[in-house]
């Protein structure tokens, strides 16, 4: 398998706080899904009402506000930055949940290689429209092609791709995800 040379996010520092390292050393095992590994979605969520991937989670806020307020939906939330990671298990810990399955891959090669397409009920996707467009050689661009393949993971029955939809609110967490909106993606 060949990773893509261009990315689609910038690597931030590694610099990981205790708190961080201690909830990945402690619930990884658990909750965690390394690079490289194929995933079976109903394996980790048997019983789940929907399956979600939400992309760049970040430090994990909204993802585990969203996974606690819909504890019958299964969550994988794809993030290469391990203070994210850390962050988020150190949330799940704090809100009791364990509905979300850290995916530590790049979103490209995850859907790519390593995940069953027509699987999903939902993807989250707020970082989309920041950065600039990503030219990949062919003339399309990497927003088209990541679209592309999330529509393809998506259930048939499934027409929700979340994508940023305002400013932030007073709470600072954007309005589509007090809202839980859906948008689809053109």
């Amino acid at each position: 398998m060949e990773r893509p040379s261009n990315r689609s996010f910038k690597r931030r520092g590694n610099r990981i706080t205790l708190a961080q390292e201690t909830a990945l050393t402690k619930n990884w095992a658990t909750y965690g899904i390394p690079e490289e590994t194929a995933i079976n979605p109903r394996e980790h969520f048997p019983n789940a009402k929907r399956l979600v991937m939400e992309i760049g989670t970040g430090m994990g806020e909204a993802t585990a506000l969203i996974a606690r307020d819909f504890p019958d939906d299964g969550f994988f939330a794809v993030e290469l930055h391990k203070p994210g990671l850390g962050a988020l298990l150190a949330r799940m810990g704090e809100y009791g949940i364990s509905n979300i399955r850290l995916v530590e891959e790049d979103a490209r090669v995850l859907l790519q290689y390593f995940f069953p397409k027509g699987e999903l009920d939902a993807v989250h996707l707020y970082f989309l429209t920041r950065g600039p467009r990503i030219n990949i050689g062919n003339g399309g661009s990497f927003k088209k092609i990541l679209l592309s393949w999330l529509r393809a993971h998506l259930r048939v029955a499934a027409t929700s791709i979340s994508l940023p939809i305002g400013f932030l609110t007073q709470n600072g967490l954007p309005k589509n995800l007090r809202h839980h909106l859906h948008l689809l993606a053109e």
